[in-house]
């Protein structure tokens, strides 16, 4: 079942993909964001301020990198950068409520696109694909919590 399941849910992110991407791609660039910056606005979105150093140890960048990344997104007004309370030396890191608008915009484009997909299905089978994408999001869930 599980190799069956794989196969499965590869067939359908191919046949979604194209739709999805599109969409994605094109908010993408409308905002000239490179992946790299998206990925960071992103991990941010939870609201938790960072440091520099931790954000990019999460990034996977050197601190130099890093600076200079967060250097353009506060520039473009998607990040803050403030103080850090405990350590005047650091700087802590958080998404601008532009930078959530901006992921909000994204978020909404992907989702019309989804649904311009799903609109073609019955209204079982919509409730079908709502209550596996349900389980999904479960599962997720879960797995956060365990790590």
């Amino acid at each position: 079942m599980t190799r069956e399941l794989e196969q499965g849910m590869l067939a359908v992110r191919r046949a979604m993909m194209r739709g999805v991407m599109r969409s994605a791609l094109d908010a993408l660039g409308a905002s000239e964001l490179t992946l790299l910056q998206l990925g960071t606005l992103l991990l941010l979105e939870d609201g938790e301020a960072r440091t520099v150093g931790a954000l990019g140890e999460q990034i996977g960048r050197s601190l130099s990198a890093t600076s200079r990344l967060v250097e353009q997104l506060v520039k473009r007004e998607l990040l803050r950068r403030e103080e850090d309370p405990n350590d005047r030396r650091a700087r802590r890191v958080t998404i601008s409520a532009r930078g959530r608008k901006l992921l909000q915009t994204m978020a909404r484009r992907r989702a019309e696109a989804e649904m311009r997909i799903i609109e073609a299905l019955s209204p079982e089978d919509q409730r079908t694909v709502l209550r596996g994408l349900e389980l999904l999001a479960q599962a997720a869930r879960k797995q956060e919590e365990d790590v």
